[in-house]
């Protein structure tokens, strides 16, 4: 073994161990409610407890955010999918009533999927 291959097995320990801690050791970033409308954008952390009133062209749709979920309690569209749609808790799932333009995502924290099946 040459000094050359000592070193890249070293970097290559390095590089793993960095990797290693973190995605597995290091404190995950916390979760945000995404909520798009035609007014603009609201963030709010996933942790707290709220009831949001998001206008849209229709009315308001009432979001609720509690113990880790987010879901639709309430909504003027007619066919009410956004509230059949259930709660949702985990990064990258979404929420949307199209009829009054509102969209809510999870983003943050560690995603639950790669990069190739998103």
């Amino acid at each position: 073994m040459k000094i050359g291959d000592f070193a890249i097995f070293v970097i290559s320990i390095i590089v793993v161990a960095l990797l290693f801690v973190n995605n597995y050791i290091a404190k995950p970033r916390g979760k945000v409610v995404e909520i798009v409308t035609v007014n603009g954008s609201l963030s709010y952390s996933l942790d707290d407890n709220r009831v949001v009133r998001a206008a849209g062209p229709l009315g308001y749709t009432i979001i609720r955010i509690e113990n880790g979920e987010v879901w639709v309690e309430a909504s003027p569209c007619p066919e009410k999918i956004c509230i059949k749609t259930g709660k949702i808790s985990r990064v990258g799932q979404q929420v949307v009533c199209l009829p009054n333009r509102v969209f809510i995502e999870i983003n943050g924290g560690i995603s639950e999927v790669d990069a190739v099946s998103r």
